[in-house]
């Protein structure tokens, strides 16, 4: 370990109103059709016993992780993304140098966390277009995050 940033930003306990929120989120996602390639989704129906059984049965943690995501863009600083509330959401984005210098925090409704940086303070996140078709979003990341 050559450093460790920290933050006050602490881990969220899970809650019984958290499971159950996930496990409807869950049902919703099975029933809409949004899981392919498993038995029982796809339909727009109901789910099949099956995977409700899988969803009554899910784990939880303790808590809830501060952190959903981490990467680093080609000059090394480091891009952090908060857990969002509700916890599958995307949540904050904070940027720190490779000194650990905090530089700023895009908020939970900003574009998030690029998918990848381009040269020149280009960034690029992988979104839905029309129609569901996979789309990349090009932006030239503000000055003080290049």
């Amino acid at each position: 370990t050559t450093r460790v940033l920290q933050g006050p930003v602490a881990p969220q306990r899970v809650t019984r109103n958290l499971r159950r929120q996930e496990e409807e989120r869950q049902r919703r996602r099975y029933a809409g059709g949004e899981v392919f390639g498993v038995a029982g989704s796809g339909s727009g129906g109901g789910i099949s016993p099956e995977i409700e059984r899988r969803i009554r049965n899910m784990h939880f943690g303790d808590v809830v992780p501060a952190i959903s995501r981490i990467t680093t863009d080609g000059h090394g600083q480091i891009w952090v993304e908060r857990t969002g509330d509700p916890p599958h959401e995307p949540g904050p984005v904070d940027v720190f140098t490779t000194e650990g210098i905090f530089l700023g925090t895009w908020p939970s409704d900003g574009p998030g966390l690029p998918d990848a940086f381009g040269p020149g303070g280009l960034a690029v996140w992988l979104v839905k277009g029309d129609a569901d078709a996979p789309m990349a979003r090009v932006m030239r990341l503000p000055e003080v995050l290049r």
